[in-house]
């Protein structure tokens, strides 16, 4: 009987730490008290990407209020891959012309580093206009720009994600 509840519980934990994530310290930072909304995990076939969790006040996300959303990486990517994916997804997904791409890509990129799986990289957005990045809880950025957290953002929450069912997963959509 023993061995049985041993096997459960090594099953059941792994599950119950995906349902409900730790929340990261940089949270603290923001003035509105972060609730968890949603999570998932990203990968193409076989190999898995990162995983998202998704953190907004009282637990409910929209574009108007504060939100920060955690990538704790399962695989090694170069800061020049975070970069050139960054502003390839803003320039799909935000309509941004290119020149405010190229501005943006010049303040961007030296938050952008090398990760390794296990690595989290935060973006807690206090206001519609500010993303300030975190890797590992530390501090790595502050930007500000019209309308940062939707063009920033909507690469993993807006309508036109890459990742449609991963996104409804990460705004709390039950699957």
């Amino acid at each position: 009987m023993r061995l049985w509840t041993t096997i459960a519980a090594a099953l059941l934990l792994p599950m119950l730490a995906a349902a409900n994530p730790m929340r990261p310290a940089e949270l603290g930072q923001m003035s509105a008290e972060m609730e968890h909304v949603g999570s998932s995990s990203v990968g193409f076939l076989f190999w898995d990407a990162f995983d998202a969790n998704l953190w907004a006040p009282e637990g409910r996300f929209s574009w108007e209020r504060p939100a920060a959303l955690s990538l704790t990486y399962r695989t090694d990517f170069s800061k020049r891959k975070l970069t050139d994916s960054t502003i390839k997804e803003m320039k799909r997904i935000s309509g941004w012309k290119p020149e405010r791409l190229a501005d943006f890509r010049a303040n961007i990129a030296p938050c952008m580093s090398d990760v390794v799986a296990g690595d989290r990289f935060t973006a807690a957005s206090p206001t519609p206009d500010r993303i300030v990045l975190y890797l590992n809880g530390e501090q790595r950025c502050d930007l500000t720009e019209p309308g940062l957290r939707r063009a920033y953002l909507g690469i993993w929450l807006s309508q036109n994600s890459r990742f449609p069912d991963e996104s409804r997963k990460l705004l709390g959509a039950t699957p």
